[in-house]
C-alpha cells in the first residue's frame, strides 16, 4: 500500500479538506455544513468538500459503516491530496479512521479521537450521544481504540438516525435535549460530545450548556479548531526548512 502512496514533501496548501464518508446528502445540508465549519474557520484557509461516492447514503445499518470504508478505499486510491494540507475524515465517531490515514500522505484529523482527547485533558466523566445503536457499536470501537480519554459515564442512543434528522431537524433537537438530560441527571455525565456530525449542525450547544449545567463537544467545532491548528502547524514547520 505505502509503495503507491504520493510524496509527502509537497507544499503545504493552505487549505484544509473535509471528506464526507456518506453521500446522501441534500445540497442545502452540505451548504449548512459548510456554514458550521466556516464559524471556527478564517477566510484566508481554503474549505473543499468531497462526499465519496459509491458509498452508502446514510449509514442505517451496521454493515454500511464497512461499505464506506471500502468506498473510502476506491476514492482515495486516485485522490489528488495536494489540494489539502490537512484533512477532516467528516465522522463524528471516526468510522475507518485507522484505514484511512494508512492512505494518506497528510495528516488526518478524526473528530471523535480530537474530541475525547480534549476531553481527557479536563478529566470530568463524559457521555456520548449518537444516533442509533449501529453508531453506539461504532462508539465502542472508538473508546476501544483512543487512548487519551477521560472517564466515561455512557454511550446513549436517540434511535433517530441521520436520515430522520435530516428531515426533520426538531425531531432531532427534542431527542438531544431528552439523552443529553438523561445522560446528566442519571449517568453523571459532566461532558456531552455529539457523537454525529449531522448533531453538531442543529444549535443546541449553547442551551444545553444553559439548562443542564454541562460541557458539550460539538464535533465540527472540535475538528475545525483541531485541523486548523495542524495546518497553521505544518504551514510555520515547512517554511522554516
Amino acid at each position: 500500500m505505502t509503495e503507491h502512496m504520493p510524496s509527502r514533501h509537497f507544499p503545504v496548501p493552505r487549505a484544509i479538506g473535509v471528506v464526507n464518508a456518506t453521500s446522501g446528502f441534500s445540497d442545502d445540508e452540505r451548504a449548512l455544513r459548510r456554514r458550521e465549519y466556516r464559524r471556527h474557520i478564517p477566510e484566508d484557509v481554503e474549505l473543499i468538500f468531497e462526499s465519496i461516492e459509491g458509498g452508502p447514503q446514510f449509514f442505517d445499518r451496521g454493515e454500511q459503516f464497512g461499505e464506506a470504508i471500502s468506498a473510502a478505499e476506491r476514492f482515495f486510491s486516485s485522490f489528488d491530496w495536494s489540494r489539502f494540507g490537512v484533512m477532516i475524515w467528516s465522522g463524528a465517531i471516526d468510522p475507518g479512521l485507522h484505514g484511512v490515514r494508512a492512505l494518506s500522505p497528510i495528516p488526518v484529523i478524526g473528530p471523535g479521537e480530537a474530541a475525547l482527547y480534549l476531553a481527557s485533558i479536563w478529566g470530568r466523566p463524559l457521555s456520548v450521544i449518537t444516533v442509533d445503536r449501529h453508531a453506539v457499536e461504532v462508539t465502542g470501537a472508538l473508546l476501544d481504540q483512543v487512548g487519551a480519554k477521560p472517564p466515561i459515564a455512557s454511550v446513549r442512543s436517540m434511535e433517530v438516525p441521520v436520515r430522520q434528522i435530516v428531515q426533520d431537524r426538531e425531531a432531532g433537537r427534542s431527542a438531544i435535549r431528552r439523552e443529553a438530560a438523561i445522560a446528566a441527571n442519571e449517568d453523571g455525565a459532566e461532558v456531552v460530545y455529539l457523537g454525529s456530525m449531522t448533531l453538531g449542525t442543529l444549535g443546541l450547544d449553547e442551551e444545553l450548556k444553559s439548562d443542564l449545567g454541562i460541557a458539550v463537544l460539538n464535533p465540527i467545532k472540535v475538528a475545525a479548531r483541531t485541523a486548523l491548528e495542524v495546518l497553521e502547524s505544518r504551514a510555520s514547520w515547512s517554511s522554516s526548512r
